[in-house]
C-alpha cells in the first residue's frame, strides 16, 4: 500500500454510499476495549491478550428440525453492542435469525435478516460483511451474489441497512457499495464503480440526512481496495486490498487526521501470514484485530511510518478458528466483581435468552395449513402497552402475507395474514415447508415456526 502523499494506483471498483447519522459517545479508552468474534458456531468475547474469553450466545436458534444452523457472522458497535446472524451452513442469510446483545450482555432485540426481493429472488449470499451502529439500533451488511446465465452472468454487490428490531423488513439498498463499515456516526466503504484514477474509499458527507442517505464524499485512493474499517477517532484507516487476481488479500494501514480529511501521507502493510480475510480497528486506533492463515489475531499498533507496519509487540492468536473480529467497548469477557466479596466469579454463557416481562406473546394454531392463507390466517398477539403490531409470514425468502394493526392499550389484538390472489393460487406448493411467523410489537420481536400442512 502507498499513502495518499504519493497517490497510489487503484483497481476498478463500483459506486454509491449511504449514511447512518447516529449520535456517538466519545470513544472508549483502550483498557475498555475488548474483542467480539464468531468461533465454532457461537459468538465470543475476549480480552485483547486472549487471557479471558467466553461465549455469550449459546447455540443458534433452530428454525426447522434437523437443520445445521450456527452463529455465522457478528459485529460490535463502538459503544459495546453486539449483533449476530444465525445461518444454515452453506445457506443464504435471507430470513436468518438475528440477535442483539446490549453492553451488559442482555438480549435487546431478536428478528430475522431482511433482503431485497428484486435481486435474484432475494437469494443473495448475505452478509459478506456486517457492522452495527452506536446504541445497537441500526445494522448494515454487504452482499455479493453471482447469478449465472447464458450468455451473460450477473454479479450483484452492494450494502443493505436496516433497524435491528425490525431487520426482517425490506432493507435500504445501496448497489455497488462494497466493504462498508461504520466509523462513529458516518458510513465508510469502497466505491465499487470508481475509475482507475478515482478516490475509491468514500465516506458519508458530514451533515447527511438521518438515518440513511446517499450523500457521500470521495476520501482517498487505495490500490485494489476490497474492504475498509476506520478508528472511531479517525486516526487510522485499515484497508484490505488485492493487487491482482493472483495475489493474496493484504492489509494496509493509512495514518489519518480525521474521517474524510486529507491523509497526511504515511501508510504501511501489516505483516500478516497468508491472505487477510477481515479487519477491525479499535476506537482509539491503538489496537488491530484481523484474520489470516494463523486464525484470528490481535496486535497493538505503533505510529505508522514505513512498511511493514510497526507493531507494539508480537501478534496474539486469539483463536485458530475465529472469524468476524470486531473491537469495541464491551467488557463481557472480564469477570464481574462481586459487591459482597470483591472477588470475580466466573460468568456463565446463557444457552438461550431470558424472556422479557414486557415481550409480546403470540398465539398460533399448532397445525397450520398452507391453504389457510387464501382466506387469511388469524394471529392473536398479547401486548403490555399500546403501539403498532406487525406480522409477516415467510417460507424461506418468500413472504406469503403481511398485516399491521394498532394496540390502543395493553391486551390482545388480532391480525389476519392473507396472501395475495396471485400467491393464493399457488399455496399448495408450500406444503411440508417451514413457515416463519415474525411479530413485532411494543416490547420486542417474537418469531414462531410451524410445518405447513
Amino acid at each position: 500500500m502507498r499513502g495518499a502523499g504519493a497517490r497510489p494506483n487503484v483497481g476498478a471498483v463500483r459506486t454509491l454510499v449511504i449514511a447512518l447519522a447516529l449520535l456517538l459517545p466519545p470513544a472508549a479508552a483502550a483498557e475498555a476495549t475488548q474483542l467480539s468474534y464468531v468461533d465454532q458456531g457461537q459468538v465470543w468475547v475476549s480480552t485483547l491478550d486472549g487471557a479471558q474469553k467466553r461465549a455469550i450466545s449459546g447455540p443458534a436458534p433452530v428454525v426447522a428440525p434437523g437443520e445445521s444452523r450456527a452463529w455465522t457472522e457478528q459485529a460490535q458497535s463502538d459503544d459495546g453492542w453486539i449483533v449476530a446472524v444465525a445461518r444454515v451452513s452453506g445457506g443464504t442469510g435471507a430470513a436468518a435469525p438475528t440477535r442483539v446483545w446490549s453492553p451488559d450482555g442482555a438480549v435487546a432485540a431478536q428478528s430475522t435478516l431482511g433482503y431485497h426481493g428484486a435481486y435474484n429472488n432475494g437469494s443473495l449470499a448475505v452478509p459478506v460483511q456486517l457492522d452495527l451502529g452506536p446504541g445497537g439500533q441500526q445494522m448494515i451488511y454487504t452482499y455479493s451474489d453471482m447469478v449465472y446465465g447464458y450468455p451473460t452472468s450477473t454479479l450483484y454487490q452492494g450494502t443493505w441497512a436496516t433497524n435491528t428490531s425490525n431487520s426482517s423488513g425490506e432493507p435500504f439498498d445501496v448497489p455497488s457499495l462494497i466493504g462498508s463499515s461504520l466509523v462513529g456516526s458516518r458510513w465508510v466503504g469502497v466505491n465499487g464503480n470508481a475509475g482507475t484514477n478515482d478516490d475509491n474509499v468514500v465516506v458519508e458527507a458530514a451533515g447527511g440526512q438521518a438515518p440513511f442517505s446517499t450523500t457521500f464524499t470521495p476520501w482517498f485512493h487505495a490500490t485494489g481496495a476490497w474492504s475498509v474499517d476506520v478508528a472511531a477517532n479517525g486516526s487510522v484507516a485499515a484497508v484490505i486490498y488485492q493487487l491482482d487476481n493472483n495475489s493474496p488479500y493484504a492489509l494496509g494501514l493509512f495514518a489519518a487526521n480525521g474521517v474524510g480529511a486529507p491523509l497526511p501521507g504515511p501508510s504501511c502493510d501489516v505483516p500478516a501470514v497468508g491472505g487477510v480475510h477481515a479487519v477491525s480497528v479499535s476506537q482509539d486506533g491503538r489496537w488491530l484485530a484481523w484474520v489470516d492463515d494463523r486464525g484470528l489475531v490481535t496486535a497493538a499498533l505503533a505510529p505508522i511510518t514505513t512498511s511493514p507496519c510497526p507493531l507494539g509487540g508480537a501478534p496474539t492468536v486469539i483463536s485458530a478458528t475465529g472469524s468476524y473480529p470486531s473491537l469495541g467497548a464491551t467488557t463481557l469477557a472480564t469477570p464481574i466483581a462481586s459487591p459482597a466479596t470483591g472477588t470475580s466469579p466466573a460468568r456463565t454463557s446463557p444457552s438461550s435468552p431470558s424472556p422479557s416481562p414486557s415481550k409480546p406473546t403470540v398465539t398460533v394454531p399448532k397445525t397450520v395449513k398452507a391453504s389457510a392463507f387464501a382466506k387469511g390466517l388469524t394471529l392473536a398477539v398479547t401486548v403490555k402497552r399500546q403501539g403498532t403490531v406487525t406480522a409477516i409470514a415467510k417460507v424461506g425468502a418468500t413472504a406469503l402475507a403481511r398485516a399491521t394493526t394498532k394496540a390502543k392499550d395493553a391486551g390482545t389484538v388480532k391480525l389476519r395474514l392473507k396472501a395475495s390472489k396471485r400467491l393464493a393460487r399457488r399455496l399448495s406448493r408450500y406444503r411440508g415447508k417451514t413457515l416463519t411467523l415474525t411479530v413485532r410489537a411494543p416490547g420486542g420481536v417474537v418469531a414462531v415456526t410451524r410445518r405447513l400442512r
